[in-house]
């Protein structure tokens, strides 16, 4: 129920700001009065999220990461803004499903996974592709702009099959949302099969 409004608030952002493939996350912290700011951060940490007693609010990206790690993570941190300032009825969804700091860091990663990769945009352009299975994967990834791993699981959750050559071994969102090193892990669990 909560993934369902998440879907749905991505959508609204989508249509409000008019926004085309790859989604814009700086236009989308703008709408939001959100300053984002680059800087390196270390090995440790992607991004977070701050509110200043200003009442201001930032984003604060690791300049050090990957361009597509950086669209992830500053979405991640726009679903800790969108889940912070919650309509009551996601609040309640939320606290029903004993939603505690690792469900918030889920469902914060379960938005960007929608901002970033809107289901219908997502259908699509899948379907769009059946005469080339081979390059699906790549060819979205690309279109998208996030990394293999994160369309992957994106595709799972949309009940997309994905092409047979690809062997995935337990890849879950959360560990899409963690640090760079987990996406080189996550990189290194896509392993091509050999033809029969």
């Amino acid at each position: 129920m909560v993934n369902d409004l998440l879907e749905e608030q991505s959508a609204r952002i989508w249509k409000q700001l008019g926004l085309i493939i790859p989604c814009d996350v700086g236009a989308v912290c703008s709408h939001y009065n959100i300053d984002l700011i680059r800087r390196p951060l270390g090995d440790e940490v992607s991004a977070f999220y701050l509110t200043l007693p200003s009442g201001r609010t930032e984003i604060v990206v690791n300049s050090l990461d990957s361009p597509r790690r950086r669209q992830f993570s500053i979405a991640h941190e726009l679903g800790h803004h969108i889940i912070g300032s919650a309509r009551p009825q996601m609040r309640l969804l939320m606290r029903e499903a004993g939603a505690d700091g690792d469900a918030e860091e889920r469902y914060a990663s379960q938005f960007a996974a929608c901002l970033l990769m809107p289901e219908p945009l997502v259908v699509e352009m899948y379907n769009f592709l059946e005469d080339d299975p081979d390059w699906r994967l790549s060819v979205l990834s690309d279109k998208f702009y996030v990394s293999r791993p994160a369309m992957l699981i994106r595709l799972k959750q949309l009940g997309l099959p994905v092409v047979n050559q690809w062997y995935v071994t337990e890849i879950t969102l959360q560990s899409v949302a963690e640090s760079t090193a987990s996406e080189n892990r996550l990189n290194r669990l896509l392993i091509p099969r050999k033809h029969s």
